[in-house]
């Protein structure tokens, strides 16, 4: 794919150095994303209810608490050809979380991917303008995080993870034949939503720029480079710098097969700005990998395989290494099973820096009952193995969802 549509997106990572080339001028979504249409405006609205259980909240190997917990969100997109050199692409949702045991997690939060793009036509350069927006609060989202109390700053058992991030990216693209050019600059703000992990806010800049060409029909191979000035708020973390040089490789290798790849360099190096007394740069080879295939009309899977820094806690990097794999199938007309795996392992740096893996398993199952409303049954089973025993652990999570597209 070229530069206005790759499928590696770039800059709704957390990554201190990306492999990944800059923004696409939109997101790309199947055919039947949108439901409605208003005169040339295509409509999507939909509303969906989770019910969750888990029996491990506080992420800890003795003395779990379990949960219950509900998520009702409501979803909004639409898509506005202009003309044909402008386009508006807005798909934003937003949720409300809550808890039976613990109040402080109850709240609003913005669905992850939620997105506002613009594209604009202007002679042979199409002129972009992206915001991505998202929040979260699962702790396991980060390797370093367990339950008790640990190295490296690490929380106890009242694991408060509330954090959102905003990124704007303005970028331009020239492709006057199979050659194509496009650079780009973005502006991060992650902040935390309580007063627990407030050592991590930051704001974050970056400056990419990418070349692509066209070999043949299903061949693009090309070379990114990203430059990142990193800033955090309060005087803990090290502020720091990073930068990537990255061949890339997109290719259709047949129908129902398409293999797209990142691997390049990466390097950040940091200054005593803080209190972390870790004085530790990343350096190395740094990939992401996405492999997909159609089995047949009822039956898909993917894998993907990727490595970088992400932003430490209570340490300058985590390097992570993470695959995971994904299977989709309709083995009737109404039952869609699904089954998910990765692996995570993450080298914390500085002087005793942890290293710990992280396991999930998902499996679950989607029934239409009606011809827009949906019944999903999930199971996921995440456990985290470290070098300290007390900060390993395991959580069962199970979860029923009702979904309703207008």
């Amino acid at each position: 794919m070229g530069l206005s549509g790759t499928t590696l997106q770039a800059q709704e990572t957390s990554e201190l150095i990306t492999t990944q080339l800059p923004f696409p001028q939109y997101v790309a979504v199947s055919d039947d994303h949108y439901g409605l249409r208003i005169g040339r405006v295509q409509v999507r609205y939909d509303v969906s209810v989770e019910g969750i259980f888990t029996d491990n909240r506080n992420l800890v190997d003795t003395g779990k608490e379990s949960d219950f917990g509900l998520r009702p969100v409501l979803t909004l997109g639409l898509f506005y050809p202009l003309n044909d050199r402008q386009k508006l692409q807005v798909d934003v949702g937003v949720g409300y979380q809550w808890w039976a045991n613990v109040q402080e997690q109850n709240r609003f939060y913005v669905v992850p991917r939620s997105h506002l793009s613009y594209v604009l036509g202007v002679g042979d350069v199409d002129i972009s303008l992206a915001n991505t927006t998202a929040s979260t609060s699962e702790a396991s989202s980060r390797v370093e995080i367990a339950g008790g109390p640990g190295a490296n700053g690490s929380p106890g058992s009242d694991l408060a993870f509330n954090r959102i991030n905003n990124t704007t990216t303005l970028g331009a693209g020239w492709k006057p034949g199979r050659m194509g050019f496009r650079g780009n600059y973005s502006f991060l703000i992650d902040r935390s939503l309580n007063d627990q992990f407030v050592s991590l806010d930051q704001n974050r800049h970056t400056f990419g720029g990418a070349v692509e060409y066209d070999v043949t029909t299903p061949i693009t191979v090309g070379l990114a480079g990203n430059y990142s000035i990193y800033t955090y708020l309060e005087n803990i973390q090290n502020d720091g710098t990073g930068y990537s040089i990255t061949p890339t490789l997109s290719w259709q290798v047949q129908d129902n097969l398409s293999l797209d790849a990142a691997v390049g360099y990466g390097q950040s190096d940091f200054d005593r700005t803080g209190t972390v007394q870790d004085t530790d740069g990343f350096s190395g080879v740094t990939y992401n990998v996405a492999i997909r295939h159609q089995l047949n009309k009822r039956m898909n899977h993917s894998a993907t395989f990727n490595r970088g820094a992400d932003p430490g806690l209570g340490s300058n990097f985590t390097d992570r290494f993470q695959v995971a794999y994904q299977f989709a199938a309709q083995i009737s007309p109404v039952l869609r099973p699904f089954l998910g795996f990765s692996y995570e392992s993450a080298s914390i740096s500085g002087d005793g820096g942890e290293d710990a893996e992280l396991f999930r398993v998902n499996v679950g199952v989607g029934y239409p009952v009606l011809r827009r409303a949906t019944l999903g049954l999930n199971y996921n089973v995440t456990w985290r193995v470290a070098d300290d025993p007390t900060r390993e652990y395991m959580e069962n999570r199970v979860s029923l969802i009702a979904s309703y597209r207008f």
